[in-house]
């Protein structure tokens, strides 16, 4: 099977706290690069490249812990409100002594 270049030249600038979109037609791209982003596919197996956070490069365990998405068609727990499934989604990725924050986020 013969490899697919799916992204190319992608550079970003994402502020802290903030909320932030990544927009496109379809097929852009968008699902491969979180995937990245969040450490779901690993840059190890087929992407090539570097991610860099404050102008350093970081691992696939680092963006694993400092990074994460919700697909439009998460539905871990239906009977959940959208707000109850984001404060979930935060309480499983935010440390135990941050999680003072999860309701100002």
């Amino acid at each position: 099977k013969q490899a697919k270049e799916i992204l190319r030249f992608i550079n970003g600038h994402f502020r802290c706290k903030c909320l932030n979109a990544i927009i496109g037609p379809s097929g852009a791209g968008k699902t491969s690069l979180l995937n990245i982003i969040c450490g779901l596919r690993d840059m190890k197996k087929g992407a090539t490249g570097n991610i860099l956070i404050n102008g350093r490069e970081v691992t696939s365990d680092r963006l694993r812990r400092v990074a994460c998405y919700i697909p439009q068609d998460f539905a871990m727990l239906p009977m959940l409100t959208t707000r109850e499934t984001l404060h979930f989604a935060a309480r499983l990725k935010i440390p135990m002594a941050d999680r003072s924050k999860i309701n100002t986020l």
